[in-house]
C-alpha cells in the first residue's frame, strides 16, 4: 500500500499496482480506503453506522398499513 500525490494534486492510495482510493488531501484519500475496506474511522461512526442498520431492520418488520 502507498500514498502517492499525482500530477494533478490529488492523493492515490495504491494497493497491488492498483488506485483503490483517492482524495484532495492524504488524510481524505486514506478516510476513502478506510470505507472502501469497510473500516470505521471512529468509534461514533461506529455506532451511528449500526444504528442506521438497525433502523433499517426495524422498518422492515414493521407491517405496513
Amino acid at each position: 500500500m502507498a500514498a502517492v500525490k499525482n500530477s494533478s494534486g490529488l492523493w492515490e492510495i495504491h494497493v497491488g499496482g492498483k488506485i483503490v482510493a483517492f482524495g484532495k488531501t492524504n488524510r481524505e484519500a486514506w478516510r476513502e480506503y478506510d470505507r472502501w475496506v469497510g473500516e470505521p474511522a471512529s468509534k461514533a461512526e461506529d455506532t451511528s453506522d449500526w444504528i442506521f442498520r438497525k433502523s433499517l431492520d426495524t422498518q422492515r418488520m414493521e407491517p405496513k398499513k
